[in-house]
């Protein structure tokens, strides 16, 4: 009256770097995992389990060398998101990308900044910022912003002058 039953469970591993040099690996990325049926997971001492949401859900965050682990999955495809970017690096928008789990093996889709290492492994691009501003125009913005700033003080200041002499007239 007994019987077993084997659940194998796999692992991948992923390896953040700079988009621009890529042999600079980056510490402090975040991610968390969902699975297909949008379920997020929590991995607590090894065991993974649903999370109540995505709040709850475990945070893995890359080591010195870029690297963060995903051990003990099952076969599946499952969704990794990027929640934080490492320091002088920037998320544009949601970062997401699959990684499919199949008999040991885990091909990475679905994001041109995520490329296969190997059969287990992927190497995840951030971009850089300059002077803490992300390379997509927000240099750009800030300046506008600035320059319009600039003359809306000036026309303030201009009308209170003009103001001025009309009242001494």
């Amino acid at each position: 009256g007994s019987s077993t039953s084997t659940v194998k469970a796999y692992d991948f591993d992923l390896t953040k770097v700079d988009a621009v040099d890529t042999g600079t690996k980056l510490q402090g990325a975040q991610f968390k995992i969902q699975k297909k049926d949008g379920a997020w997971l929590k991995q607590t001492d090894g065991a993974w389990s649903d999370a109540a949401n995505e709040a709850d859900a475990t945070v893995f965050t890359t080591d010195a060398q870029g690297r963060t682990d995903f051990t003990g999955l099952g076969n599946g495809t499952y969704t990794i998101k990027e929640v934080a970017a490492p320091a002088d690096h920037y998320v544009a928008g949601t970062f997401t990308f699959d990684a499919t789990v199949k008999d040991g093996t885990t091909t990475f889709s679905g994001n041109s900044l995520v490329s296969n290492i190997d059969g287990d492994s992927a190497q995840v691009k951030n971009n850089p910022t300059v002077n803490g501003l992300a390379k997509t125009g927000q240099g750009g913005l800030l300046l506008a912003g600035t320059a319009a700033a600039a003359m809306a003080a000036i026309g303030v200041g201009c009308a209170i002058a003009y103001k001025r002499q009309q009242a001494q007239a």
